[in-house]
C-alpha cells in the first residue's frame, strides 16, 4: 500500500511538473484545447493557426487592411430625420465622437479600422460605451475580443470582460457594449473565423513555411550523404553540421561540394515547379479571398482580369462585402448609441457617408450626377457636393430641373389639350421676353456674318444683297411666329429681310472688320425694335 501511495504521489508530482503554469514546460506537449485557450489551434497540416501568424501572411494582411481601411475612411454621422428628409445633426452629443474623436487615444478612422479588423479576424469587435451619471456618452473604448464572452442570463444578454493582467471578470450589460459581429449561429456572437478555417489557413501557412525552408536550403531539397564505412553518432553529427554550414542558405547556393573518404550525395527531391509550389501559393491567395469575401485581384492574385470586368469586380466588392459591414455598423449604432426616445420617434439615425466609395470612379460618378440632375433627382448644389465643391452663391444652385416632356403617369396616353390659350395682356406686350430677344439677336448675328463674307468683295455694287433676301427671310420666319405667340405684331419675314439688308448697307462701313462692338450692338437693337413692335 505504501509503495502504491508513493507511486501515486510520484505521478501527481510529475503531473504538477508538467502543468501549463510551469514555464519550463513547452506548449508542444499540450493538447489542442490548451492552444485554443491561448488563441492558437492545430490545423490538419500540423501548423498552429493564430492571429499573428495569419497577419504575417501578406494576402490575409492585405484583405483585412483593405476592408477595415475602407470602413474606417467613411465618415459616420448622426443624422436628424424630418419625415423623409434627413440631415447631419452637428449639435448632437454623438457628432464629434463618431465623426472625429471616439476616445482620447484614437481618431475616428483608427477606431473604426480597429473594431472592423477585430470583427474580420476574431468574428467579433467590441467597444465599451462609457456614459456619465446622466447617461450621456463620453467615449467609445475598444475591447480585446479575446477577453470578452457574451452570456445569456435571465433572458438578458451580458458581456463578461476580463481586463489584461486581471483574473476577475467584469459584468457589462449589452447596452454598454457596441458589438460588431460577423456570421454566427445564435445571432449573439460571431463565429471565430480562424478556428473554423484553421485547416484551410493551416495549409496556407504550411505552404509559406515550406517555401521559406525551400529557399533557406538554397532551393535544394533534402538528400542523402552515403559513406562507405560505418560512422559513429558523433561522426554523423559532425558530417551533417559541416554539410549544412557549407551548403545551406541562399548565400551558399551553387557552391561546389567536396566529398571525402568515398562519400557520395544522392538528391531526393524535385524543383519548385515539379512540387507545384507556385500553383499552390496562387491557390492560397484565392482561399484567403474567399474567406474575407474580396475579389482575389485585390490581394495580388496574378490571374489576368479584363479591364471591362474589373469595374464589375470592384462594384461586387462594394455591394456584396463592404455594404454588409456598413449596414452592421449602422444598425448596431442606432440600437446602442441613440436614446430610447430618438429610436421610438425615429428622429435620428446613424449612417455612413457613401460618397467616398464612388469618388474613385470619376467617369461613372460624373455620369451618375448628370443623369440625376437631368431627371430632377439632384439640384446643382447637390451635384457639386458629390465632387466636394461649394454651393453656387445666392441660392441659385438649389433649383430643380426636369425635362419639359415629362407628364404625370395618369396622363400618359391622353390626347393633348386643344384649349386655345388666352391672348396675352397689354402688360406682356410692353416688354420683350429675354429668351425671345436672345433668339432674335442670335439670328441677326448669323445673318450679319453671312452678309459680311460678300460685302468685302471688290465686285460689290448697288443691290448686291438681293441674292440673300430669301435666306434671311427664311431665317427670321420662326422668329416672327414666336413673336406672334407672345402677342407682338411683327412684319412679314420678307419685310424683315429687306429692312435688314438696307440697314446693313447704311450702318456698316465697306470693310466689315473695322466694325466695333458698339456699332454691332446698335444694329442688333434696331432690328429687335423693328421686329417686336
Amino acid at each position: 500500500m505504501g509503495r502504491n501511495r508513493r507511486k501515486h504521489r510520484g505521478r501527481e508530482q510529475r503531473a504538477g511538473d508538467l502543468s501549463i503554469e510551469n514555464p519550463n514546460v513547452p506548449l508542444s506537449l499540450w493538447s489542442d484545447e490548451a492552444f485554443e485557450a491561448f488563441g492558437a489551434s492545430r490545423s490538419a497540416s500540423g501548423v498552429r493557426v493564430n492571429r499573428k501568424k495569419m497577419l504575417g501572411y501578406p494576402p490575409f494582411w492585405r484583405g483585412v487592411n483593405l476592408i477595415a481601411g475602407d470602413v474606417g475612411k467613411l465618415p459616420l454621422y448622426v443624422m436628424k430625420q424630418h419625415g423623409r428628409n434627413k440631415e447631419i445633426d452637428q449639435t448632437h452629443d454623438l457628432y464629434s465622437i463618431l465623426r472625429w474623436k471616439p476616445n482620447p487615444l484614437m481618431t475616428a478612422f483608427s477606431f473604426k479600422q480597429t473594431l472592423q479588423a477585430h470583427a474580420l479576424i476574431e468574428g467579433n469587435g467590441y467597444a465599451y460605451i462609457d456614459r456619465d451619471g446622466a447617461g450621456k456618452i463620453q467615449q467609445l473604448l475598444p475591447l480585446d475580443p479575446g477577453h470578452v464572452t457574451p452570456v445569456k442570463y435571465d433572458g438578458r444578454l451580458w458581456f463578461l470582460y476580463t481586463p489584461p493582467r486581471e483574473t476577475k471578470a467584469r459584468k457589462l450589460p449589452s447596452e454598454e457594449v457596441l458589438h460588431i459581429k460577423g456570421l454566427g449561429f445564435d445571432g449573439v456572437q460571431g463565429y471565430p473565423v480562424l478556428q473554423l478555417a484553421r485547416d484551410a489557413m493551416g495549409g496556407v501557412l504550411a505552404a509559406q513555411d515550406h517555401a521559406a525552408r525551400y529557399f533557406k536550403n538554397g532551393a535544394r531539397p533534402g538528400g542523402v550523404l552515403q559513406h562507405p564505412g560505418k560512422l559513429g553518432d558523433q561522426a554523423r553529427r559532425n558530417m551533417r553540421e559541416s554539410w549544412d554550414r557549407i551548403h545551406q542558405g541562399l548565400e551558399n547556393a551553387h557552391k561546389i561540394a567536396i566529398l571525402e573518404e568515398g562519400t557520395t550525395y544522392h538528391g531526393m527531391g524535385s524543383n519548385a515547379r515539379d512540387a507545384q509550389l507556385v500553383e499552390a501559393r496562387e491557390l492560397d491567395v484565392k482561399q484567403v479571398a474567399n474567406l474575407l469575401g474580396v475579389p482575389s485581384h485585390k490581394l495580388g492574385d496574378s490571374d489576368k482580369v479584363a479591364y471591362n470586368s474589373l469595374g464589375e469586380e470592384n462594384k461586387s466588392y462594394v455591394l456584396d462585402t463592404l455594404s454588409r459591414w456598413l449596414t452592421n455598423w449602422e444598425e448596431e449604432g442606432r440600437d446602442k448609441l441613440l436614446t430610447d426616445q430618438e429610436k421610438s420617434k425615429s428622429t435620428h439615425l446613424i449612417a455612413f457617408d457613401y460618397q467616398e466609395l464612388i469618388k474613385a470612379d470619376i467617369t461613372n460618378l460624373t455620369d451618375h450626377v448628370t443623369k440625376c440632375f437631368a431627371s430632377g433627382l439632384l439640384n446643382q448644389d447637390e451635384g457639386r457636393g458629390y465632387f466636394g465643391l461649394n454651393p453656387v452663391g445666392d441660392g441659385k444652385g438649389q433649383t430643380f430641373f426636369i425635362p419639359s416632356s415629362l407628364k404625370p403617369a395618369d396622363q400618359v396616353g391622353t390626347p393633348p389639350s386643344t384649349t386655345i390659350p388666352a391672348p396675352p395682356t397689354e402688360a406682356t406686350r410692353q416688354g420683350l421676353p429675354p429668351g425671345l430677344r436672345a433668339v432674335i439677336v442670335d439670328v441677326s448675328r448669323r445673318m450679319i456674318k453671312r452678309l459680311s463674307t460678300h460685302a468685302n468683295k471688290p465686285s460689290r455694287n448697288e443691290g448686291w444683297y438681293a441674292d440673300h433676301l430669301g435666306v434671311i427671310a427664311e431665317a427670321f420666319a420662326a422668329v416672327t411666329a414666336a413673336c406672334r405667340d407672345f402677342g407682338f405684331k411683327p412684319p412679314s419675314p420678307q419685310s424683315i429681310a429687306a429692312e435688314f439688308c438696307v440697314s446693313y448697307e447704311t450702318h456698316f462701313p465697306r470693310n466689315f472688320f473695322e466694325v466695333n462692338s458698339n456699332q454691332s450692338q446698335m444694329f442688333e437693337d434696331k432690328i429687335v425694335d423693328f421686329i417686336a413692335r
